[in-house]
Order: structure tokens, then C-alpha cells, then sequence
């Protein structure tokens, strides 16, 4: 069975419209448009998540660019990582900013994973490992650790990649 989606436009909708008809766009034509299968584009309309970001991106792009008349999703669909790194799991501080930040991820949405771990402050090279390695996949990181340049490094690097960085207790300079 295929699904093929089309919008014929009413002369009420080129009323209201006060503008051009839409034009009929078919679900195939938009995933040509994005460079993806039909089957994409419908888990991107549908909003049923399993689909990439940047290829998210994508079909939104086709979607605008064709006017396209339903609803569009927003660009960040499915899963929300936030990745919380905290130092001294040790020191009641941390013990309890750990705990607050437990809290919070229970009452978000379950869409949004908080992943809260504790690294070794005396060891900024694995922090900075951890935060370079990029096969984990992150909407955001929230992080105290100690000042270095291998950290400071890796942040701007996640920074570069469009990763929101949110510092806590301390701060990188620049």
C-alpha cells in the first residue's frame, strides 16, 4: 500500500489565502526536495520521532519551502539529551546538587533525558575525553568542572557544534 498526501486548495482556502493557490504537493515531491524517503518525511509530519536532527532540519526546509499548508513540527523532535557532568561526588555540595538535578529530570517531560554522571576533578583529560566523545549524543551539557585547557578546549569544540554549553560553579574564561 502506498500513501501518497495531497492538498488540492479550495476556492474558500485562495480566499481566505487572499494570495496564490497552494500549490499540490505530495509527500514524494517534499522528499525529493529534502534528499529522503517518503517514509521520513511522514515520521517528520507525524511528529513520531527515530529521524536524525539534521535530517529533521531538512524536511522542515522542503516543508517551508513549498508552503507547505498543515501544521510544520518544531526542529528538535524525539529525544532531548541533557548530559550533566559534575566533579568530588564525594563532597556533599555535589552529593546534593546531583540529587536537585534528579529532582528536576523527574518532573520534565519525558521526552528530555537528564543523564547526571561525576568525573574525577583531578583528571581534567578524561573530562575532556568524555566531552569530545561525540558518539554520545547531546542536545546539551550542563557541567562544573575544573578549569584546563583540555576542557576548555572540548567545550568550545561542543559550542562549535551547536551544543549549548551551560557552566556551573565555574566558568571558562572567554
Amino acid at each position: 500500500m502506498t500513501f501518497k498526501a495531497s492538498v488540492p486548495v479550495t476556492k474558500k482556502a485562495k480566499q481566505l489565502r487572499g494570495a496564490k493557490a497552494i500549490p499540490k504537493t505530495t509527500i514524494k515531491k517534499i522528499a525529493e526536495l529534502a534528499g529522503v524517503g517518503t517514509a521520513t518525511v511522514e515520521r517528520v509530519l507525524n511528529e513520531r520521532g527515530g529521524v536524525r536532527p539534521d535530517t529533521v532540519e531538512k524536511v522542515i526546509r522542503a516543508l517551508r519551502d513549498v508552503d507547505y499548508p498543515r501544521r510544520i513540527p518544531e526542529k528538535h523532535q524525539g529525544l532531548m539529551r541533557i548530559d550533566v557532568i559534575l566533579v568530588n561526588p564525594e563532597s556533599t555540595f555535589f552529593e546534593r546538587l546531583a540529587r536537585a538535578f534528579a529532582r528536576i529530570a523527574a518532573t520534565l517531560d519525558p521526552a528530555i533525558s537528564v543523564h547526571r554522571s561525576f568525573m574525577d576533578d583531578t583528571d581534567p583529560e578524561a573530562i575532556a575525553r568524555r566531552l569530545s566523545d561525540y558518539s554520545i549524543r547531546r542536545s546539551a551539557i550542563i557541567i562544573a568542572a575544573p578549569e584546563h585547557p583540555s576542557v576548555r578546549r572540548a567545550l568550545l569544540a561542543l559550542r562549535s557544534r551547536g551544543v549549548p554549553v551551560i557552566q556551573i560553579v565555574s566558568r571558562m574564561k572567554g
